[in-house]
């Protein structure tokens, strides 16, 4: 289990309810993909209706809504179905990953034109931040 002071929240809304559960962010997304354990990516087994007052959500709604009352199945669904808080940290890692993406096919598919060589993609990156270009993490590079 992660700490509750390094967790980010998961959130679904549905059938007009807010269930939110805390998490760890790099291994909630690991197990949104379909790897790790749930017991390792919760905080605390507990579901909430709104972690920051730590008001917990009903058993007949968790049971009305995911049909079990259990925490670990109902933060499966969350997890699987919901969104999660991404970290400041794994938004600046996943926009290097597409600043190198973006990097490495400009370099296999641009040519200079005096040397009829691609460009080096120290000179893209340089290139790059000169230009102030802002990465979108969440465009695929193709469009960027």
């Amino acid at each position: 289990m992660v700490s509750v002071e390094q967790a980010v929240i998961a959130r679904l809304k549905t059938h007009g309810a807010n269930f939110e559960i805390l998490v760890d962010c790099d291994k909630a997304i690991a197990f949104k993909g379909g790897s790790g354990d749930i017991k390792e990516v919760i905080a605390t087994p507990q579901v909430f209706s709104d972690s920051k007052k730590g008001m917990l959500a009903s058993e007949t709604q968790l049971k009305q809504i995911f049909g079990t009352e259990e925490p670990l199945e109902v933060a499966k669904q969350i997890i699987a179905k919901g969104e999660i808080q991404l970290t400041s940290e794994y938004r600046q890692k996943l926009r290097e990953q597409k600043k190198k993406q973006i990097i490495n096919m400009i370099h296999s598919n641009g040519v200079d034109p005096k040397t009829n060589y691609p460009h080096p993609p120290n000179r893209i990156e340089a290139a790059l931040e000169e230009a102030k270009v802002k990465i979108d993490e969440y465009l695929p590079a193709e469009k960027q």
